[in-house]
């Protein structure tokens, strides 16, 4: 397994991971949440006597592009999600079309890269020619305050 180093310059979304609370139920000890319970068992905690309850369980679960209802849309070719570039709790997604960024092969290649405003602007018509609806779709199925950017960034794939 071999792993490829990239260069990116354009347009890229970053969003905050959504949670939702499991419909699981858990049993605690409402004296000490840490003591361990076994509620198929015990109806008192075996530490300190106290009467098992139970609760939602706090485990969140962690929403993505999947999670997208099949008949609203699917996002899972749209877009690449550049491995360790995210900060915990943040996506990272680059557009999966090249005519909304430009992407290299790090220092592999002798290209000068056009970083002008013209350029910038006519990615960002092509990036939202293309992604517009999709990122109305991760704003109401998905990730909380997604927002625009352009940047470079050497990722790994």
């Amino acid at each position: 397994m071999s792993t490829d180093t990239n260069f990116f310059i354009g347009w890229y979304i970053k969003g905050k991971y959504r949670y939702t609370k499991s419909n699981e139920r858990e049993y605690i000890c409402p004296r000490n949440q840490k003591h361990e319970i076994d509620g198929a068992i015990a109806n008192y905690c075996s530490i300190c006597g106290s009467k098992i309850t139970t609760r939602a369980r706090l485990t969140p679960i962690v929403l993505d592009i999947y999670d997208i209802p099949e008949e609203v849309g699917c996002l899972e070719d749209a877009f690449i999600e550049p491995e360790y570039m995210s900060k915990e709790n943040e996506v990272i997604l680059i557009s999966n079309y090249s005519l909304c960024g430009s992407y290299l092969q790090a220092f592999e290649s002798n290209e000068i890269v056009d970083l002008s405003q013209d350029k910038q602007e006519k990615q960002y018509t092509e990036f939202m020619n293309r992604h517009g609806e999709d990122i109305k779709l991760l704003k109401e199925y998905v990730y909380d305050n997604v927002q625009l950017f352009y940047g470079a960034f050497v990722y790994y794939s």
